[in-house]
């Protein structure tokens, strides 16, 4: 449906026409209070804080954790977020902190950890037989209820581990001594959405099929609930309440055809195309206790859940319909002591994340083959009376046949740990000219994990009985590939101890730090060391100078144990029915396990080295920052058996001498016996190609420079306050994570060497080139905000510009053969800078009681930004973000 012109032209002259972003800042007597919008930074220069106001001003989208950062400076999103493909989506995206795998960030809910590291580089949707999808945040817990949201991305402290990127901390909204109620309801759908495509490409929702179940989404309906109260039971206790429910309707088609061989249907039936529904809906649960007995002790209880639901179908099979969730929940109590020598904090609490694939369908079957099924048909066709004979043949000369049916039956992976933290920081003690505040802590966390599957998965495929016409059409199963149900399970203890120093001596502050993780999971101890130094350069606070060298070390993936029981026990049957019995003749054949483990893998780590000058003017508040991460240890799997991959790589060079042109008969002939009683030989060996392990291999290396301005109190003009920042972003990473899954990324061509490609007619080091996402080089951001007290009026905008990038394209199908080794051709990928224009209007005015309206417009010039490419079929084409969008919330606080 089209935009009328005359309806949202006012809209947005009324958006373009204001120019500023409101901070969150309380200033004099004179001036109202004036919430603050951009991040506040520390004198580490790495630490950056939002607030529920904050937040509330934002354009948000999703309402997601992760959508609040788009304007972060050492925040890269993946250039596949924001598809306008699928607008129907609904849970985050991923982010990159400082060039770090985004499987590799810390985060945190209300002083828990949030994490799902069951398999955080599995971004799929379920439709694989081994594979659930997943995600790297456990709870997809909605902004609108959090209170607020630290990130830290470089100087990080001690007392924080598990990560090499960087930290985000979310805390929900805690009780504020009023009792509250606040309701709201926020929508947009299609007609409210531009969705550029490629020209060339002319697709709908019956373009799906079972490999991406929903890659385009021309039409969908979001509504978003959210419902809040605060109450305070005694003087010194209250609690908040929220519920959420973020839900997307998203219609789809499933194609009709000639249906053949599906259960409970006729052996051959005529199906119309059909709509058919899928949904997308996230729920939150969230509630914490506040006790404040006396000023110095706060003590918190948080009960959170957040539940997400994908009903998705595999078009093109019948009978295919299933649910993909990832649900997550957690309980914990906090207790933070003020006490004449310093203050003590402790947490304890337990969080548990699932990810579950549901389904009817316990078994995949395939009916013969096309090109077979067709020949049937047609000859069934040619013995029908007129006029059938002749719609049977229109029919079969325009309609697809159907021949798949069902799907991988059930799996499920869970995480559960139990976890307690214990911080002590002193007051600070002077010994002479030195200031020391001495802090302490201590982790302590206890993980369980398991893979299920409750049964059987079998994959069937019928082949036609043959007669003297050809097949009969009558079918019999031929094959079975058996997943045997199985599980498998971890449990580790994950322990760490840190120790802080802070330093003040006349203009110079020193934090030095040490951090020690005993991580039984992988048997290993790491030691990370934290310093960061700031200089007050002139004595007056003015003009900081601060540098930084840092240790981090990553997270482990649970995935690295629960691959073991993917293809545990996998066998495949052959059925021969050549006897001419009631029963087939059955051989089977046990394809093994071709999982190696991670035997000797170590942890990913990243060292940090940071430079830093800020100003702090009466008017303007400016930084520069340089930062570098060196990245060591990434995990990849590769193959378990080098000398099996040898043997492939000389089975190879035989072949390709074969296929050469020049060769007599007889020397053909002698060549192909050759083969022959090559593959005798090695048999075993070259089927153990297929092995894999977890190992630690490449590196990276991350620089980038930061500039960031701010005014540092509100512009005042006619009755408006405004303030705005900038920053600006100049970056460069070089990985040797070339593949799009990450961890789990593997090669299907067994003789082909991943230590290098060829790239630009030479060979060179994976890890030279740059990274294949998350890699724009540079980037500028400017957040405006204005507000108009006496009308109850806050207009926000964010404007974002990324420049152009030229990303490595590993092209499969081209591998180039150099000497006697086989390696990988890489292109360059162009993709031109994006421009997104993002803006906000709240109004919230005072005779309305509480009552207020929103209208938020993302990609407000409805720029055709190009974000990527994509094959789909045998072309490629490119990828767009989602353009012009506009969003309504209506809502009511008391």
């Amino acid at each position: 449906m089209s935009h009328p012109t005359f309806r949202y032209k006012p809209l947005i002259v009324l958006l373009a026409c204001a120019s500023h972003q409101a901070l969150a800042a309380k200033e004099s007597a004179e001036l109202p209070t004036v919430q603050v919008v951009a991040p506040r930074k520390d004198k580490q220069t790495g630490k950056s804080i939002l607030d529920a106001e904050s937040i509330k001003e934002r354009t948000t989208q999703n309402g997601n954790l992760t959508d609040l950062l788009k304007d972060n400076p050492a925040v890269q999103f993946s250039n596949a977020s924001g598809n306008s493909m699928t607008p129907g989506e609904i849970k985050p995206d991923q982010i990159s902190i400082h060039g770090s795998p985004y499987w590799q960030n810390q985060f945190r809910l209300d002083g828990m950890g949030a994490n799902n590291d069951l398999d955080p580089a599995d971004t799929g949707q379920g439709q694989l037989v081994v594979s659930t999808g997943s995600d790297t945040q456990g709870f997809y817990v909605d902004s609108r209820l959090l209170e607020s949201v630290t990130v830290m991305d470089s100087n990080v402290p001690a007392e924080y581990g598990g990560f090499t990127g960087g930290v985000i901390d979310a805390k929900t909204k805690r009780y504020s001594g009023s009792d509250r109620f606040a309701a709201s309801w926020r929508t947009t759908s299609d007609s409210w959405t531009k969705q550029p495509l490629d020209p060339e490409l002319g697709t709908t929702a019956k373009s799906n099929d079972a490999s991406a179940p929903s890659r385009f989404q021309q039409q969908f309906k979001k509504d978003f609930y959210t419902l809040s109260g605060e109450k305070g039971l005694r003087d010194d206790l209250g609690v908040v309440m929220s519920l959420s429910r973020r839900e997307s309707s998203i219609p789809s088609e499933e194609n009709g055809g000639i249906l053949v061989g599906a259960p409970g249907r006729p052996m051959v039936a005529l199906v119309d195309d059909s709509n058919k529904q899928q949904k997308r809906i996230i729920d939150n649960a969230l509630a914490k206790f506040s006790w404040q007995p006396d000023a110095g002790t706060t003590v918190d209880i948080s009960l959170n859940t957040a539940k997400s639901k994908e009903s998705l179908f595999l078009n093109g099979l019948s009978n295919s319909d299933y649910t993909r969730h990832h649900n997550s929940y957690g309980a914990s109590i906090s207790w933070a002591q003020n006490l004449e020598i310093g203050r003590f904090e402790a947490i304890a609490g337990m969080g548990q994340q699932d990810d579950q694939r549901n389904t009817a369908a316990k078994e995949r079957r395939k009916i013969g083959d096309l090109a077979e099924l067709r020949e049937l048909l047609t000859r069934q066709a040619d013995t029908m009376p007129s006029p059938g004979k002749e719609q049977w043949l229109d029919i079969l000369d325009r309609a697809p046949i159907l021949n798949e049916h069902g799907g991988y039956g059930n799996l499920q992976s869970r995480q559960r740990t139990y976890e307690a933290r214990f911080k002590f920081e002193s007051r600070p003690v002077n010994t002479g000219s030195t200031s020391h505040t001495l802090s302490t802590g201590i982790q302590l966390a206890k993980v369980k994990a398991g893979y299920m599957r409750p049964e059987d998965s079998v994959q069937v495929t019928y082949g036609c009985r043959y007669d003297t016409n050809g097949c009969s059409g009558i079918f019999d199963p031929a094959s079975r590939t058996v997943f045997p149900k199985g599980e498998s399970g971890t449990s580790f203890a994950s322990n760490g101890i840190w120790l802080e120093d802070r330093l003040d001596y006349g203009r110079v502050e020193a934090r030095l730090g040490i951090r020690a993780d005993r991580d039984d999971f992988l048997h290993q101890t790491n030691f990370a060391p934290r310093l960061a130094l700031s200089w007050d350069v002139n004595g007056d606070g003015r003009w900081l100078m601060n540098a930084g060298m840092n240790r981090y070390y990553g997270r482990s993936m649970l995935a690295y144990k629960l691959k073991e029981a993917e293809n545990r026990g996998l066998y495949q049957e052959t059925l021969d029915w050549s006897s001419g019995g009631s029963e087939p003749d059955i051989y089977r054949t046990d394809l093994g396990q071709d999982y190696g483990g991670y035997d000797g893998l170590r942890a990913p780590y990243e060292d940090e080295a940071l430079l830093g000058l800020a100003y702090r003017g009466d008017s303007a508040i400016t930084g520069i920052r340089y930062i570098r991460r060196d990245g060591h240890d990434p995990v990849t799997r590769d193959r378990q058996y080098p000398e099996a991959i040898a043997l492939q790589t000389r089975l190879r060079l035989l072949e390709d001498r074969l296929r050469s042109p020049g060769l007599s008969n007889t020397e053909r002939t002698a060549l192909r016996r050759e083969i022959a009683q090559f593959r005798r030989d090695n048999a075993d060996m070259l089927n153990k190609a297929t092995f894999l392990k977890y190992t630690n291999r490449g590196q990276s290396r991350y620089d980038a420079a930061i500039v960031e301005l701010r005014n540092a109190k509100p512009f005042t003009l006619a009755g408006s306050y405004t303030q705005a920042s900038l920053s600006f972003t100049l970056s460069r990473q070089r990985t040797s994570l070339q593949g799009s899954n990450g961890y789990n990324s593997i090669t299907a061509d067994y003789h082909v060497r991943t230590d290098k490609v060829w790239h630009n007619n030479q060979l060179v080091d994976i890890s030279s080139l740059n990274s294949p996402d998350f890699n724009r080089p540079r980037a500028l951001n400017l957040n405006i905000s204005t507000q108009w007290p006496a009308y109850g009026l806050n207009l926000n905008h964010q404007l974002r510009w990324r420049s152009k990038v030229t990303q490595p394209e590993q092209d499969r199908n081209s591998i180039k053969k150099v000497g006697n080794d086989y390696f990988y051709s890489i292109r360059d990928e162009h993709l031109p800078s994006t421009f997104t224009w993002d803006a906000k209007l709240l109004w919230k005015p005072a005779f309305a009681a509480g009552a207020y309206a929103s209208l938020e417009v993302s990609n407000l010039l409805n720029k055709r930004n190009v974000t990527g490419t994509y094959t789909y079929g045998d072309k490629r084409y490119r990828r767009y973000e989602t353009g012009r969008q506009f969003w309504a919330e209506v809502g009511y606080e008391y």
